[in-house]
């Protein structure tokens, strides 16, 4: 089974914040702490420029994943036991993020590469396990904030159904 990492891609229209106080709820996401007793629907509000479409799966915040109700729909029996689904405010839309609740450790270090420098460490050659698990369909790893991890059958379902926003990436396997 491959792993990929996705990434919503920005061709589309772009969620904002209406109010920038609410931006501490989003820091909160991907830590793999549940937020739903803390959680109010944060008013959101697409960008104003030239693109007019807007994808299934959407632009806003990087360490959770943002999607339409309808996509939801579609993708829910598979990732149901790995995400928090929480409520967006949004005036025409029914949106949802996604907390990803599994930090997984399966990045090998012997065979991934770093950048290090005096404030940061970021990985520049991403190298999963083999062992890297198959019952989480949707994951992240404690060495990436942002970086989010899903298997062939996600892939698969956002693909067959037709799901845009999402940009997969394979991801090498020791």
């Amino acid at each position: 089974m491959s792993i990929w990492s996705i990434n919503t891609t920005v061709q589309y229209k772009i969620l904002g914040l209406v109010n920038e106080e609410d931006a501490e709820f989003t820091l909160k996401l991907g830590q793999g702490n549940k937020l739903a007793s803390i959680w109010k629907p944060i008013p959101v509000s697409f960008d104003r420029e030239g693109k007019k479409v807007v994808s299934d799966f959407i632009e806003f915040s990087a360490k959770g994943l943002t999607c339409r109700k309808s996509a939801l729909d579609i993708i829910l029996d598979l990732i149901q036991d790995d995400v928090e689904i929480l409520p967006l405010r949004h005036a025409k839309e029914e949106l949802y993020i996604l907390n990803i609740l599994h930090r997984v450790n399966c990045l090998d270090h012997s065979q991934s590469e770093f950048e290090v420098s005096q404030h940061f460490k970021r990985i520049t050659k991403l190298v999963l396990q083999s062992k890297c698990p198959e019952k989480r369909m949707l994951f992240k790893i404690p060495e990436s904030a942002l970086g989010k991890f899903v298997h062939d059958e996600f892939k698969q379902r956002v693909e067959s159904n037709n799901l845009t926003g999402l940009i997969f990436k394979y991801v090498t396997q020791s």
